[in-house]
């Protein structure tokens, strides 16, 4: 409950974040500016917090350069959504300064796992159970916002935590679809500089069509390695995201020695979940959403996504690499289900007292016609997909 209503009634955007962009765009705030869409003022930025002055690598400048001109470009974008983008990238310019300043880092991780599958299957709940297990590592939201172990702990807890209760404060209804805690695992997606991850503030195709046809993929996990490289102790990592679907080649590319733990849901469940958790993401940095244009833009990329990673596994080497999952099985008794995957992994058992990683709160459940799609639909897109894993994919959560 929240103010006596249900989680169904939360809405997506605060008022008084409406009546900030109202006002804003109305006293001209929210259109673009001279100067807004250039990488220079956020690199000062970056370059003040840090005191550092090393020059950012070009590739890195221009792949920012280009998601920042991307987002400018957007007309819905409001000023509460033009300053949280640029303020992304002004943190992962100030990052990059960072992990490339210094000693030199460890070596590089030899067994990591990640976590994967189609959005909204679980893969949240699992990475947080596997990060509990003994022996385990992940990368909890404190330390991606601000992965320099140089800095104090305390601090860098400390706007975490500010971040979450902002996010909770301007998006009421965040908290009930993607839960978020400063000292739980999150996705590597804050530290790796380009993925679909992008598109969740908004429509950016131009981006996308670029990153799917001539960005370097492999780029992207080398800067994930380092950052690793620089925090590593004696653990085995334990990572997760969704958006790994588009680049799986790449990543075992760099990481040949990775193992990947596949959850797999029925996509009709998968996709209508998903759209309602960007119906939450977007509003809150456009002034207006199309909640059909979400299911068309995000049905298609997910398509892709799975489209390339069915072949980056139809292409692998070492299939022994993949460890499958049911997400029926997994919601149905989680740590049954994560000792399972730990004793395939060679990891020891759960702690007894595991706190919140085992809450499951998926928010309001939303019908996938309020996004101009239907589950048998979507089930059909994916028929590849869908009969490849069958005996993964409960039939109870099949569309009717």
């Amino acid at each position: 409950m929240w103010g006596g209503r249900t989680a169904g009634d939360v809405p997506e955007v605060a008022t008084w974040v409406r009546a900030v962009n109202t006002v804003a765009s109305a006293a001209g705030l929210g259109r673009p500016r001279a100067g807004h869409g250039s990488l220079v003022p956020l690199e000062r930025a970056a370059r003040r917090r840090t005191g550092i002055d090393l020059p950012v690598e070009d590739g890195f400048r221009a792949g920012m350069a280009r998601l920042l001109r991307s987002y400018m470009a957007v007309p819905e974008l409001t000023p509460v959504g033009r300053m949280a983008v640029r303020d992304d990238i002004t943190r992962r310019l100030t990052n990059w300064l960072r992990v490339h300043d210094g000693p030199a880092p460890g070596p590089a991780p030899a067994d990591p796992v990640f976590v994967v599958g189609l959005p909204r299957s679980g893969t949240t709940l699992l990475h947080r159970l596997l990060a509990a297990a003994p022996g385990m590592r992940c990368l909890p939201f404190w330390e991606l916002l601000t992965p320099d172990p140089r800095l104090a702990t305390a601090r860098r807890i400390r706007t975490a935590r500010m971040t979450v209760t902002l996010m909770n404060v301007m998006a009421p209804a965040a908290q009930a679809v993607h839960p978020l805690h400063a000292r739980e695992a999150e996705e590597c997606v804050f530290l790796t500089p380009h993925t679909p991850f992008h598109h969740t503030r908004a429509r950016i195709p131009g981006y996308h069509r670029w990153y799917v046809t001539q960005h370097d993929k492999r780029e992207d996990y080398r800067h994930l390695a380092l950052h690793l490289r620089r925090l590593n102790g004696r653990h085995r990592w334990v990572l997760k995201s969704p958006f790994h679907l588009w680049a799986l080649d790449d990543l075992l590319a760099v990481f040949p020695g990775a193992t990947l733990v596949w959850i797999h849901r029925r996509p009709s469940a998968a996709i209508a979940s998903w759209c309602r958790w960007m119906e939450v993401t977007l509003s809150l940095h456009n002034r207006a959403v199309d909640r059909h244009q979400i299911g068309a833009d995000w049905l298609g990329m997910w398509r892709e996504a799975m489209t390339a990673a069915l072949r980056a596994r139809a292409r692998s080497e070492a299939p022994g690499r993949f460890i499958d999952v049911s997400y029926q099985a997994l919601a149905a008794d989680p740590r049954a289900t994560a000792r399972q995957v730990l004793a395939l992994l060679g990891q020891g058992p759960l702690p007894l007292d595991l706190g919140r990683s085992v809450t499951r709160r998926g928010g309001p459940a939303r019908p996938p016609e309020r996004y101009g799609l239907t589950g048998p639909a979507i089930d059909r897109l994916f028929a590849d997909y869908v009969s490849t894993f069958a005996d993964r994919l409960d039939a109870e959560d099949a569309p009717r």
